[in-house]
């Protein structure tokens, strides 16, 4: 076998291996790979685990809501905590009607202990809600106190005043906002911030800011008896958080134990709010994916804030190489170390892709034909790296996930406001402006200028090949002559990316904006421009003093 054969063998297995090397890494930009999810999983607190500690602490609501969100994720193997939590709530009757034990509940009377209630249903009650306020008013906790004057407001925005008909849902939620922090159920921050509002509407400033905590607050406390209630706000860390949660558990009432469950298993409830809010279309799935894979994947999904992405050609390997090991230490590296994979993924695809491109190189019989005297050393290298370098550009643009979707959007809920003319006319600019530069137009802007700036270097590398040919002065201005297109392609491309643009956003193909589409032929113009002007025409000025002087 000659060594020509052997070299050319060599190449196509490295490009070969460094590329499935690349499809088989579980690392992407702006993706989480389920099997990493998985993977942070293992060895982590279950559902039922959390559950069964519940049941520990005596707090029966909590375990039943977390056991429903697990039933509405997906979560299997269920029916033993199932049945264990239906045995306790039947021993403990009493434990019901609040969702579990608290000491400084339980001399509070009820109609009935063993009937489940919501916060709102059990303090809608004048005579519990009574009870509790007495407990209240002896607190000596200034930011108790606080709150609790809350009740004496008199021209409320959002909620009837307390003492007017239809003011015992205000009343109610003040009470348990007291309840919480006299019960230190509250972040320190969160707790803080409401009372510094609550301050503010007592000393006589716009009551619309406390009032929309509270309605917020409401939101969980008609759906959640005391112990879920209790748990869940604890977990709450800004008003912002909240606003966010209960606009969610108000649009998902379907699947409020699953959410419940979520924001429960989580870290953080900020970042259960913020993942929603980024993806309010698929981040509930994700979510609830991650669940399944326990709380170690939960965790891991909400640090990376990214989507879960199921890759068909990672699968296809698998099955085609059933190493469960190979694909095990894969997954620990994108897992333990996600820079590193990544760097090794897009390395890999470089490198894998500069020997298939000299593979090809070595077949084409242009190379071959060419004679010896016309030849540049290093000048086919240096277009191969090139080409190498924007087969990966177009990788990263193109072909990692959801890189090249549009955000998706939230619906927001209905807020009034009345603008005045000027104000409306700067509100429709700036939606025009943010209609414009969305993702998928800086994302086509930043293609059509790597693209031109390809085709840039490939005439530069051209360019450098002429010059340094050894031929005559004369042939050289030949040969330049003969590149002239070659040179003006970046107006070519340009404008084919302005018609494809066109042609894309009329057939509604992809929201792609019309700056993208000007913004094509505006790189092919500057590109071409400084081509010609500060490169092309000094060589050629060069060539021809030498043709005139002689010098071969």
């Amino acid at each position: 076998m000659s060594p020509a054969i052997v070299q050319r063998i060599k190449l196509l297995a490295l490009g070969a291996a460094l590329l499935a090397l690349a499809a088989a890494l579980p690392i992407y930009l702006r993706a989480v790979d389920e099997q990493v999810v998985i993977l942070a999983g293992q060895h982590t607190k279950t559902l039922t685990a959390e559950a069964e500690n519940q049941l520990r602490l005596e707090k029966p609501g909590v375990a039943t809501m977390l056991l429903q969100g697990g039933e509405q994720c997906g979560l299997s193997n269920l029916e033993d905590a199932i049945a264990v939590q239906a045995a306790f709530r039947g021993k403990n009757p009493e434990f019901t009607f609040w969702g579990g034990f608290f000491t400084d509940l339980e001399t509070i009377e009820v109609a009935d202990p063993s009937q489940e209630a919501t916060v709102v249903q059990a303090m809608i009650a004048r005579r519990t809600r009574a009870a509790i306020l007495e407990r209240l008013q002896t607190s000596r906790r200034p930011g108790v106190q606080t709150l609790l004057q809350n009740r004496l407001l008199k021209h409320t925005e959002v909620f009837p005043p307390v003492d007017s008909p239809g003011g015992a849902a205000f009343d109610a939620v003040i009470i348990a906002t007291a309840m919480l922090s006299q019960g230190d159920y509250l972040n320190t921050g969160f707790r803080l911030d409401i009372e510094r509002i609550a301050s503010d509407a007592n000393r006589g400033h716009a009551t619309r800011a406390i009032e929309t905590v509270y309605l917020d607050i409401l939101t969980f406390a008609k759906t959640l008896n005391w112990a879920q209630f209790s748990g869940f706000m604890a977990g709450i860390e800004s008003s912002e958080s909240l606003r966010r949660l209960a606009h969610t558990f108000a649009e998902e009432k379907d699947r409020l134990p699953a959410l419940f469950a979520i924001c429960w298993m989580s870290p953080s409830n900020t970042s259960v709010s913020d993942y929603l809010t980024r993806f309010p279309e698929t981040g509930f799935e994700d979510l609830s994916f991650a669940l399944a894979s326990h709380q170690g994947g939960l965790e891991s999904l909400l640090k990376r804030q990214a989507r879960i992405h199921r890759s068909e050609a990672r699968q296809a390997l698998q099955r085609a190489i059933p190493l469960s090991s190979l694909w095990s230490s894969l997954a620990m590296l994108s897992f333990r170390f996600p820079w590193i994979a990544l760097l090794t993924k897009y390395v890999a695809i470089l490198i894998g892709s500069f020997s298939l491109i000299r593979l090809i190189s070595e077949l084409l019989p242009r190379r071959r034909l060419t004679p010896l005297m016309f030849r540049v050393e290093g000048i086919a290298t240096l277009r191969q790296q090139i080409l190498a370098l924007g087969i990966l550009t177009l990788f990263i643009l193109l072909g990692e996930p959801f890189l090249a979707q549009r955000g998706q959007s939230e619906e927001t809920p209905l807020n009034w406001r009345f603008p005045t003319a000027p104000a409306a006319v700067a509100e429709k600019v700036d939606n025009m402006v943010g209609d414009k530069v969305d993702e998928m137009t800086l994302l086509a802007l930043v293609l059509f200028f790597l693209v031109q700036a390809a085709l840039y270097a490939l005439c530069i590398v051209k360019l450098k090949e002429i010059q340094k040919q050894k031929g005559s002065s004369r042939l050289k201005l030949k040969l330049l002559d003969n590149e002239e297109n070659m040179f003006d392609s970046g107006l070519y491309v340009g404008l084919g990316g302005t018609v494809l643009s066109l042609l894309v956003l009329t057939l509604n193909l992809a929201q792609v904006g019309l700056m993208a589409a000007y913004a094509s032929t505006l790189f092919g113009i500057i590109f071409v421009s400084v081509l010609k002007i500060f490169h092309v025409r000094p060589v050629r000025r060069q060539i021809l003093i030498e043709a005139e002087a002689g010098i071969l």
